[in-house]
């Protein structure tokens, strides 16, 4: 037996979520490292000490599963109801009011406050290299969708050089905002299914899956 392995937790709650429904007085044992050891129910887990209640309801954790964490400095910076031609037209005039520094505290708050609100697992489209130093310190899971796009453009090599961070893939950002010669490139490439940065909800499945247990050790 290793003495020195940390010890499982038992957490209880007044309900826990399920995709079969709720459950009543529900005790969880989850092990260090964030694996569900064990479900059950128990109506006075006061009597079992060590046990952590947490009153409300215990759930799963969530899924961003699309997110542009780069662009959180823009959040308030653009008047709301403008359509995307707006927003893509506002963008361009207010993003220079933001330096480097302000930028990377918005990308800093937007994943302190996506772990508090319990999003474990996130998808997140990015073009440059400013979230990456947050996201190597973040307790949240985040898969980078290196995003390319350009009609005029041949190739995507210039976006290639952000594929050197780990849990990143090359994406297009869409079936009509890149050339077809490129878009095949990048198709031919992997074994997966090719997701274009606009569907990367689907994408994020499987990365949900693993983490977004986690959660119910955070609730």
């Amino acid at each position: 037996m290793n003495s020195s392995a940390q010890p499982s937790r038992r957490i209880a709650s007044n309900l826990l979520w399920t995709p079969q429904g709720l459950v009543r007085n529900p005790l969880v044992e989850v092990a260090a490292d964030g694996r569900v050891l064990s479900v059950r129910t128990c109506s006075a887990p006061d009597r079992m000490p060590g046990t952590e209640f947490y009153s409300g309801v215990l759930a799963p954790g969530l899924v961003n599963a699309h997110c542009h964490l780069e662009l959180s400095y823009l959040r308030g910076a653009i008047p709301e109801g403008c359509g995307f031609a707006g927003f893509a037209g506002a963008m361009g005039q207010v993003r220079e009011r933001f330096g480097p520094e302000e930028r990377l505290r918005a990308v800093a708050a937007a994943d302190a406050a996506m772990w508090q609100a319990g999003v474990q697992a996130v998808g997140d489209i990015s073009n440059g290299d400013t979230t990456f130093s947050v996201k190597e310190r973040s307790r949240v899971a985040y898969h980078t969708f290196i995003e390319f796009f350009g009609l005029r453009l041949a190739s995507a090599d210039s976006v290639r050089p952000l594929l050197r961070h780990p849990h990143t893939s090359l994406t297009p950002h869409s079936l009509y905002s890149v050339q077809d010669a490129p878009l095949r490139a990048i198709a031919a490439e992997g074994a997966a299914p090719l997701v274009s940065s606009t569907c990367s909800a689907m994408a994020v499945a499987s990365l949900s899956i693993g983490s977004s247990i986690t959660a119910i050790a955070d609730a």
